[in-house]
């Protein structure tokens, strides 16, 4: 099934490097829907070439995520006998081999057709829909270069897309640069074409390095010697896929979530994905630079202030009943950071016709504050990197400052952090959901109903307090008790664990409850419609309650193993949680279930990451067997699928059927990478 809603097949052949993909159709000749992007920015739009007028087809040879070669037809006796492409973050080259098998000289023209807009990763979204905006986009030619240059509205920066081919002639045919080599070949004879973009877009380059891809995969035992490669080839696609995630940024290594679409660095899904690729000793020196990276990264970008966002409609009015909406406070760690020209408006007070978007610098998270504190503090007790956690120390008081704030936090007098979910998204508005499961329908209650509905249809807000949430902030509250102990706080250190005392005495009173059939499960969430309706428990089976058994939530030793016995049974049952490729988000049983539909994304379908982070959890109180259950269905599933691991997948039952993918996921998903590798991990401690 082919990724209708994104733009892209698993069969389509991508380059990903830096920040940056270039999207090809299968046939290698013209650029796909996404084109070439390079930090949320779509460079080149349109990318053809052609051999004397003819369009050439091409045969794909390589299938690495970085270098790819294509064999195309013969034009008479002469014929392009490789094309390769390098792409790093900036730059795009790509190198054309030809040569003439006949008895006579002759000449051909190798021509290429370039074109851009400089879209954002918003509006190519939304291309389906007649989304976008058009751009005066300036082209001036030389002798052997050709540049597309614009005025970004949201920060008055020239981005330039250059175009440079030794010995070829560029001129425009309208707004489409034409590049011609004139190819003159003695009979025998062979030569080499090269062609080059350089994306340029303001930002200053950052002195950060990353890992060459052997070095990488090195980290995690993968080394590529024949003997072992069948065995090993989905774990080193997954080192390949996350390597291609990696961004260099001023605060070293940080990630990407997800290509197409979120080409850009997420709170939520780094931290995950951190705790997943956490080094287990200091000679694994990149995946200690990855996880600091992401740690100095998040920092770096911590709420400083109140601030309030105003949705517009793209025609500048304003948008009926809604309301302005709090974006940022101070110490919330952000749940993204997004660089396209319409994320940048929605950092300005001023209105431009391609609409404010708040995803420039969006927070709207209940958990990435949480997991900063978590990670960090499970990094800082494996590596005792003081220096690290004096320079952190400051955001690291700021975000617990956050979690014990009534006002920012939503914080109650049982511990809980929660949050208001609102009735709907409103594009260019808020997300529905504070927490992973974002979207406007995912929380449900046993009945089927989304929590903002009531039982009459009418739409609501209610202030949720999710398990997931409270598990984060769980291992926060104990990591940070270690962490202030180490700084010589013990007065905080103290207080951090009495409260992590009291948040796990009430999960375990407040979400322990029984499914419609009466078994024990935790719920997933626990809601407050407003008006001052009774809370609803959602107890339905859950993934939300499983993922977070490694933070330690439902107690430590025997009691701990007797308290997590219920989601076992869940996770392994194929009525509820157990699909044979991971576990559902929401059980098979539960009326809200919905694995298909274009509103599926969190109530049934697999997301690979959960799938990993539950069995690390069951590695943690000894259910071995259970684990490798999961790690099994995960290394099958990228087997099937040729190596990466999507972002989610349809929950419907295994039984012989290959997975169905969903056209919501992106085709490369960081913490979906990370998730193989994770697994890997585990089974080399087991052997």
């Amino acid at each position: 099934m082919a990724y209708a809603s994104t733009g892209m097949s698993l069969d389509d052949p991508a380059i990903l490097e830096d920040g940056a993909f270039v999207h090809f159709h299968p046939d290698g000749n013209e650029l796909g829907l996404y084109g070439m992007v390079s930090h949320d920015t779509q460079f080149i739009s349109k990318w053809g070439w052609e051999l004397d007028g003819v369009l050439l087809e091409a045969a794909r040879e390589d299938h690495t995520t970085y270098r790819f070669r294509y064999t195309v037809g013969t034009k008479g006796q002469i014929s392009v006998l490789r094309r390769v492409q390098l792409l790093d973050g900036r730059n795009y080259r790509e190198t054309v081999d030809i040569a003439n098998h006949g008895a006579d000289a002759g000449t051909v023209v190798l021509a290429w057709r370039i074109h851009t807009g400089f879209k954002g990763i918003f509006e190519l979204r939304e291309a389906a829909a007649g989304g976008g905006y058009h751009r005066d986009v300036a082209l001036q030619t030389a002798e052997h270069r050709g540049i597309f240059s614009y005025h970004r509205q949201d920060s008055g920066i020239e981005v330039k897309t250059v175009i440079d081919a030794p010995d070829a002639e560029m001129s425009p045919d309208g707004d489409v640069l034409l590049c011609r080599h004139r190819i003159a070949l003695a009979a025998g004879d062979a030569c080499s074409v090269s062609i080059a973009a350089a994306f340029s877009y303001g930002v200053l380059p950052s002195s950060c390095i990353l890992p060459s891809r052997e070095e990488w995969r090195e980290e995690f035992g993968l080394s590529g010697d024949r003997p072992q490669r069948e065995a090993e080839a989905p774990f080193v696609r997954a080192a390949e896929d996350l390597r291609g995630m990696m961004l260099r940024t001023r605060y070293g290594i940080a990630l990407a979530a997800g290509m197409p679409r979120f080409m850009n660095p997420f709170g939520r899904d780094q931290l995950l994905s951190a705790l997943m690729l956490m080094p287990e000793s200091p000679e694994q020196r990149w995946r200690t630079a990855v996880v600091e990276g992401i740690l100095h990264f998040l920092a770096a970008h911590q709420g400083t202030e109140i601030r309030s966002y105003t949705p517009v409609s793209t025609s500048g009015e304003a948008l009926p009943n809604v309301q302005p909406f709090i974006i940022e406070t101070p110490g919330e760690i952000p749940h993204e950071v997004r660089y396209d020209e319409q994320s940048g408006m929605g950092l300005k007070d001023t209105w431009h016709p391609l609409g404010k978007r708040p995803f420039g610098r969006y927070y709207g998270t209940a958990d990435t504050t949480p997991l900063f504190v978590a990670t960090l503090g499970k990094y800082i007790a494996a590596s005792q990197n003081m220096a690290l956690l004096r320079e952190l120390e400051t955001p690291l008081r700021h975000a617990l400052e956050w979690m014990s704030s009534r006002e920012f936090a939503g914080l109650d007098a049982h511990g809980f952090i929660t949050y208001e979910a609102l009735p709907a998204y409103t594009p260019g508005g808020p997300l529905a959901h504070k927490s992973w499961k974002d979207a406007a329908n995912a929380m449900v209650d046993a009945a089927g109903l989304p929590v903002t509905q009531a039982p009459d249809g009418t739409l609501r807000t209610a202030r949720i307090a999710t398990i997931e949430v409270q598990a984060y902030a769980y291992r926060a509250y104990r990591e940070a008790a270690n962490m202030l102990s180490l700084l010589d706080d013990e007065k905080m250190a103290a207080q951090c664990t009495l409260k992590a005392d009291h948040l796990q005495k009430n999960v375990l009173s407040f979400f322990r409850t029984q499914d419609t059939a009466g078994k024990e499960i935790y719920a997933m969430a626990i809601a407050y419609p407003e008006g001052g309706a009774e809370p609803i428990v959602l107890n339905v089976h859950n993934s939300n309650a499983a993922q977070v058994i490694w933070t330690g939530i439902y107690g430590e030793g025997d009691t701990g193993r007797d308290n997590i016995r219920c989601i076992v049974d869940s996770v392994l049952s194929s009525a509820h949680l157990w699909s044979g490729w991971g576990i559902r988000s929401l059980g098979a049983n539960e009326k809200g279930y919905d694995t298909l539909s274009s509103t599926a994304y969190h109530r049934g379908p697999v997301w690979p990451h959960e799938t990993a982070l539950t069995a690390m959890g069951f590695h943690r109180y000894g259910y071995h067997a259970e684990a490798e259950k999961l790690q099994n269905a995960l290394r099958d599933l990228a087997e099937v699928l040729g190596g990466s691991l999507p972002e989610l997948l349809s929950g419907q039952p295994r039984n012989g059927h290959a997975p169905q993918l969903l056209g919501t996921a992106s085709r490369i998903q960081t913490w979906s990478a990370s998730a193989l590798l994770a697994v890997h991990g585990l089974a080399s401690k087991e052997t």
